[in-house]
């Protein structure tokens, strides 16, 4: 019981970490598709209302068609994103896998120490009197 408390909370975490960055994205292609299925839906009810089902299975193929283009578009503008962040981030100097010790920290308070040939410890400045 507890095992599965802690499986779900870890699967909750881990998709709250990958949907952070693409939480605007994730949401404006949900709405695309929803509004697709949405509107096959009010079709399929004027159908029903009116009788008139000549482009039933036409408005089947039209509505699968357009939720995976709204997929192959999400996919392709992911991959495209994330391409242009590799170039910028190549660009800056900096590597791929844009880790925190690496990353530009521009000036704060350090740059003495890090403009210093040789780091000298206390046991060293003892040792040099």
């Amino acid at each position: 019981m507890i095992v599965t408390k802690l499986i779900k909370a870890g699967l909750l975490i881990k998709t709250g970490v990958w949907l952070r960055p693409r939480i605007k994205k994730v949401i404006f292609f949900l709405a695309a598709i929803l509004s697709i299925w949405v509107a096959h839906d009010e079709y399929l009810d004027y159908v029903g209302l009116s009788g008139e089902s000549r482009y039933l299975a036409l408005s089947y193929v039209f509505k699968w068609i357009m939720t995976l283009l709204m997929l192959m578009s999400y996919y392709y503008f992911s991959k495209k994103y994330q391409e242009q962040s590799i170039k910028i981030i190549r660009r800056k100097g900096l590597p791929a896998d844009n880790s925190k010790k690496t990353q530009e920290t521009g000036n704060d308070g350090f740059d003495f120490l890090r403009n210093k040939d040789v780091l000298e410890s206390k046991a060293d400045r003892i040792l040099n009197k």
